[in-house]
């Protein structure tokens, strides 16, 4: 009885593992292109910018302030300034007084520095030993409002760069460290400055 039960349940398996086979049809294997298609859809798709910067990201530099650019002070304009917007780049500081004869014979060669050289080397005038009235009487007679000009009657600037007398240059290189101070006269200013653009 248990070997026609065995039998009968072998045949019926039998049955149902041919059943497609019986219309004479024999089963097909998946294609390749569709075992393909199946593989893709199942796989996670990573974006491939995921990683990627962006162009502003790639064009961003890190500007490390050095120590001689961290001072702030007020333009003649009231606006606050920062020294560190001049990192990055060589800078001339000028140093004048509104009532000092030099600094007025060399506003001529500091307007002509400015729109020869401002894209390379930053300009930066620091009036001292005068009220700001006076400090803004003498940028616009010298016709060097081009420039930006902080006013420095406390003298706090002066001192941070060691500046007792006007009028006066302190030229500092890309990366903060001076490479002159004094008086400089018109060529030796355009020299200096020229170069400073170069490098």
């Amino acid at each position: 009885m248990r070997r026609g039960m065995g039998a009968a349940a072998v045949a019926a398996l039998l049955g149902v593992a041919g059943c497609g086979a019986a219309t004479g049809t024999p089963q097909a294997a998946p294609s390749e292109a569709a075992t393909t298609t199946r593989a893709a859809t199942t796989t996670p798709k990573v974006p491939t910018n995921a990683a990627s910067p962006t162009p502003a990201e790639k064009m961003k530099v890190v500007v490390t302030v050095p120590a001689a650019l961290k001072f702030t002070g007020t333009t003649l304009d009231g606006e606050a300034y920062d020294g560190a917007k001049l990192a990055g780049k060589p800078t001339a500081l000028w140093f004048w007084a509104p009532w000092c004869h030099i600094c007025r014979d060399e506003a001529p060669t500091v307007k002509e520095l400015a729109s020869k050289h401002s894209k390379a080397v930053n300009l930066l005038g620091v009036g001292g030993l005068g009220e700001e009235d006076a400090m803004r009487e003498f940028v616009d007679d010298g016709e060097v409002g081009a420039v930006t000009h902080l006013a420095d009657e406390k003298g706090e600037i002066w001192k941070r760069f060691d500046v007792t007398s006007q009028a006066s240059w302190v030229l500092l290189d890309k990366n903060g460290n001076e490479v002159f101070r004094g008086r400089l006269d018109h060529d030796e200013l355009e020299d200096r400055v020229a170069e400073l653009a170069k490098s």
